[in-house]
């Protein structure tokens, strides 16, 4: 049964890793900015708890896929125990998210999906057509 916490989701973008979970950069727990992130969070009456997806961080396509892989995985496991699973994505790390997202089938409007919310920062997306419900902020682009 899921808790009341939610889990925070980071994933650092191409060339950003590190060797553990917790640490001085954003993505990790401890960080200024999970710290900052989890204290605006809880003044709001929300308790969440910071979980680092860690990837290789390598600039291909194949590694952003194995990271998504990952990630759904990781997601759907977070859904079984938390109240919702929140995804905050930094450049590359945006395509590993918004492809997670797709490979959940985010897009279809479940009661409760698996993912709450995908944020992505500084992402190059590569389509250049995008979808009339991308243009309205309606969910990744799948």
């Amino acid at each position: 049964m899921a808790s009341e916490k939610i889990a925070v989701v980071t994933v650092h973008g191409t060339g950003d890793t590190a060797e553990g979970l917790d640490g001085e950069k954003w993505f990790q727990r401890g960080s200024t900015f999970s710290s900052q992130l989890q204290a605006s969070l809880r003044a709001r009456g929300v308790d969440s708890e910071i979980v680092p997806h860690l990837w290789t961080g390598a600039n291909s396509a194949s590694a952003r896929e194995k990271g998504s892989i990952a990630l759904a995985k990781r997601a759907r496991k977070l859904a079984k125990s938390h109240a919702g699973v929140h995804v905050i994505g930094h450049s590359h790390g945006g395509n590993v998210a918004n492809d997670a997202a797709c490979m959940l089938n985010w897009h279809t409007g479940k009661k409760r999906p698996r993912l709450a919310s995908v944020t992505t920062v500084g992402t190059p997306f590569f389509r250049t057509i995008v979808k009339r419900s991308e243009k309205l902020g309606r969910g990744p682009s799948c």
